[in-house]
């Protein structure tokens, strides 16, 4: 499941896809600024079956869930828990956030949580706000590596430690799948 905030939604990023003949990703080959939600959708398709809440809808990205309004949304978010492989987690200041963060650490689902630091944005300030969010995580008690360009991915650990960091190239290199692999809770995979 892809949890973030709706101005996360409209995040678009250069497209590290081009000029790379990945099957998977041909359809997104052509265009110079892609959204997070799409990069992250063509590579971890179909090894993961990627939901997200609400928010404007992107051709190229995840299954939409939409609710009726209000906070039904956290009742979709409730429902997923046993059967989510992974949450996907771009850490932004907001109280839906909060809200996600604090029922993920309630349901010791931290360890099945990737964030996403995304890489540079043309249409947001993401160094600024970076540094906010960080401010914000550490209410939690979680230590957010600082803003790189680039961009990263990285995992916790139930006691809030970072557990596991992956450069951004594995989403571009379309390796993102394989470095996940073994978050999937299934009898072939036991978590």
């Amino acid at each position: 499941m892809f949890l973030r905030s709706f101005q996360i939604s409209a995040l678009t990023i250069s497209n590290g896809f081009k000029g790379k003949a990945w099957s998977n990703t041909s359809h997104l080959e052509h265009l110079d600024t892609i959204t997070l939600e799409s990069a992250l959708n063509a590579v971890l398709w179909p090894t993961f079956a990627i939901q997200s809440i609400g928010g404007p809808t992107d051709s190229f990205g995840t299954v939409r869930l939409f609710t009726a309004g209000g906070d039904y949304w956290q009742s979709l978010v409730r429902d997923s828990l046993e059967g989510t492989d992974i949450f996907i987690i771009v850490p932004h200041i907001s109280e839906g956030v909060r809200w996600e963060l604090e029922f993920l650490m309630d349901n010791d689902a931290l360890p099945r949580c990737l964030f996403v630091m995304p890489p540079l944005s043309e249409n947001l300030d993401l160094s600024q706000s970076w540094q906010e969010t960080a401010e914000m995580m550490l209410q939690y008690g979680f230590h957010l590596p600082q803003y790189q360009e680039e961009g990263l991915l990285f995992r916790f650990d139930s006691n809030r430690q970072i557990l596991e960091t992956l450069s951004f190239e594995t989403v571009w290199d379309n390796t993102l799948a394989d470095h996940l692999d073994h978050l999937i809770r299934s009898p072939k995979h036991p978590a």
